[in-house]
């Protein structure tokens, strides 16, 4: 399809959109909500709507998979200057990765030949990173992070990762045949608007 739709693209890069979008989104436990904020640049007609869309990548090795779409919204405003806030909220899946989700709101016209206005990825509204150090490096050491509102992960080694909760977080590291366990075995620490929060581990002993 990239064929036949990428001259299309590069024919119009120049042209200046009549909308701009400002978009954000957060997600507590299985509870997502998206805000956009759409402005008119140039005058354009009524039959315009919001669209949003929640997107998953490396699903079944394919990116950009399409979760879910949200109920549309009627565009109110056609006139430069005009500017209307659109909000949703979405459930997750269980099934679904909260690292790897996104979502996407574009406007699009329902006439003619639908013509999107306007598209942009929402910003995610992350409070902070944690960063999980295990020591020593590439031993393949799984560890469990849970905190508020059900966050849950597991993962190995090292990793920096974004959240976008306040509140308590613990690390639980697993046990690494012919290693000792990290002391102590489980850590908490608490992320505040802005924090980085540091949770290491160092496993002892090994067979080297």
């Amino acid at each position: 399809m990239l064929p036949y739709y990428d001259p299309h693209v590069s024919a119009n890069l120049d042209d200046a959109a009549p909308v701009s979008m400002i978009a954000s989104y957060a997600i507590s436990g299985l509870d997502g909500s998206v805000n956009v904020q759409v402005t008119v640049e140039q005058t354009i007609g009524d039959d315009n709507h919001v669209y949003f869309c929640v997107i998953e990548d490396d699903v079944h090795q394919h990116d950009n998979m399409a979760r879910l779409v949200m109920e549309e919204e009627v565009l109110t405003v056609t006139e430069p200057g005009e500017t209307v806030s659109v909000n949703r909220v979405f459930t997750l899946d269980p099934s679904w990765k909260v690292d790897d989700l996104e979502v996407v709101v574009w406007v699009q016209s329902s006439a003619g030949q639908h013509k999107v206005l306007q598209a942009a990825r929402a910003v995610a509204s992350y409070v902070g990173t944690i960063a999980v150090t295990t020591e020593p490096p590439g031993l393949g050491a799984g560890w469990t992070l849970t905190g508020p509102n059900g966050y849950l992960l597991e993962d190995v080694d090292s990793r920096i990762l974004a959240v976008f909760e306040e509140g308590d977080y613990t690390i639980t590291f697993d046990e690494v045949e012919g290693w000792g366990y990290p002391t102590p075995v489980s850590l908490t620490g608490s992320m505040v608007q802005g924090g980085e929060l540091v949770l290491s581990g160092s496993y002892l002993g090994g067979p080297f």
